[in-house]
C-alpha cells in the first residue's frame, strides 16, 4: 500500500497490521502524524535528513517548540542507542551534486563524510550544451552584495522577520506549497530582486530551459517581489519560491537569495542552519548565491561558507559585475 501518514487512519483499513512501514521525508513528519503508520507496523524503516527541515508548524511558537522535535530527529542524533530496537545508517554518497556544491554542506552539516558519486562528481552545465560564462566559470558561485547598499525592508505584519517569514503560497505549483500568510509582508530587498532578475536573464540566454531553474529566497516577501519581475519565465516554466516548499527536490540550477542586508548584523531566521542546508543542497550543476557578507558574516556558519567560497576562488562582487546578459 502506498500513502500519507494521515491515510493510515482510513476506516477502510480496519484493524489491518503491515509487516513493514517504509516512511520517506520522516523528518518532516510531527510526533503525532507519524505514530499513525507507526501503529499499523511491526517493522519501521524512517528515511530522512536530520539536517534538514522538520515539520512546518503554523499554530504559533509554542506549538512549534511542541512539535518541532520529531521521532526522527531524536532517534537519528540518538545514533541508535535510543534502543536495542533502533539501529541509525547514513547514506553518505549522494548523486545530485557537483563536489564544489556538495563541500560545503558536507563540512558544515555532516562532519565530511559525504561523498559525490562518479556519475556527479564533475558534471556541469557545459554537458547541457549550455554556454559557458567566463564571470561565472565555477559550478558554485557567490555574489556579495556588501556596500552596496541594497538594505532589506522590512513589512509591519505581526508575523514579519518571525518563521512564518518564510513560508509561502502559490497556487498550481509544486514549489510553494506551504499555507499562505497575505497580511504578513514579510522581509525583502528590492536592489537583491533586480539583481537576481538579472542573472536569471543571464543564465536563460545561455541556453539552459526555464525549467532547469529555480529561485528559491529565504522569505516569502522576496518570492512574491521576484515573480512580479519575471513573470514572462515563470510562465515559460521558471520556478520560484522560500526554502520550506522546495526540500526534497532539485534543479540542473538553483539561485539562492539570502535577502538580508542591515548595518547591524541581524540575520532573524537565517541563523536556522538547517534551512539554508536544504537551499543550498537543491541545485545538481549550477548554484549562485547572492547575499551580503557584511550582514551574513558575524554567523560562524556563514562565516565558514564565505572563507569556502573564498577558498575555491568562487566569489565576485556586486560592485563590479552587472551582469548583463550573454
Amino acid at each position: 500500500m502506498l500513502a500519507t501518514c494521515a491515510v493510515c487512519d482510513h476506516f477502510l483499513l480496519g484493524d489491518a497490521v503491515f509487516d513493514c512501514a517504509v516512511i520517506d521525508e520522516a523528518m518532516q513528519a510531527a510526533d503525532p502524524l507519524l505514530l499513525v503508520p507507526l501503529g499499523r507496523a511491526r517493522v519501521a524503516v524512517l528515511a530522512g535528513d536530520p539536517c534538514q527541515l522538520g515539520p512546518v508548524v503554523t499554530a504559533g511558537p509554542e506549538v512549534e517548540a511542541a512539535l518541532g522535535s520529531t521521532v526522527f530527529d531524536r532517534l537519528a542524533r540518538a545514533g541508535g542507542e535510543a534502543g536495542a530496537q533502533a539501529t541509525s545508517v547514513m547514506l553518505e554518497q549522494q548523486h545530485r551534486m557537483h563536489r564544489e556544491i556538495m563541500t560545503f554542506p558536507s563540512r558544515s552539516m555532516y562532519d565530511g563524510r559525504l561523498r559525490a558519486a562518479p556519475s556527479v562528481v564533475g558534471h556541469s552545465l557545459d554537458d547541457l550544451g549550455v554556454a559557458p560564462d567566463p564571470l561565472r566559470p565555477r559550478p558554485l558561485w557567490l555574489i556579495d552584495t556588501a556596500g552596496k547598499d541594497w538594505s532589506e525592508q522590512r513589512g509591519s505584519g505581526r508575523s514579519a522577520g518571525s518563521s512564518r517569514d518564510a513560508l509561502d503560497y502559490e497556487p498550481g505549483t509544486s514549489l510553494t506549497n506551504i499555507p499562505v500568510f497575505p497580511f504578513d509582508p514579510s522581509t525583502f530587498n528590492p536592489g537583491h530582486a533586480e539583481r537576481i532578475a538579472a542573472e536569471t536573464r543571464r543564465l536563460l540566454s545561455r541556453g539552459l530551459p526555464p525549467t532547469e531553474i529555480a529561485i528559491i529566497a529565504a522569505y516569502s516577501a522576496q518570492a512574491r517581489r521576484l515573480r512580479e519581475l519575471l513573470r514572462a519565465e515563470r510562465a515559460a516554466g521558471l520556478e520560484i519560491g522560500t526554502v520550506d516548499g522546495f526540500q526534497g527536490r532539485e534543479k540542473e540550477a538553483v539561485i539562492v537569495d539570502l535577502v538580508r542586508s542591515n548595518e547591524h548584523g541581524e540575520i532573524g531566521f537565517l541563523a536556522n542552519t538547517r534551512r539554508m542546508n536544504v537551499a543550498l543542497t537543491r541545485a545538481r550543476r549550477f548554484l549562485l548565491v547572492v547575499a551580503d557578507s557584511a550582514t551574513l558574516g558575524s554567523h560562524p556558519y556563514y562565516a565558514q561558507f564565505l572563507a569556502y567560497v573564498d577558498e575555491i576562488d568562487a566569489h565576485g562582487s556586486a560592485w563590479s559585475d552587472d551582469a548583463p546578459p550573454l
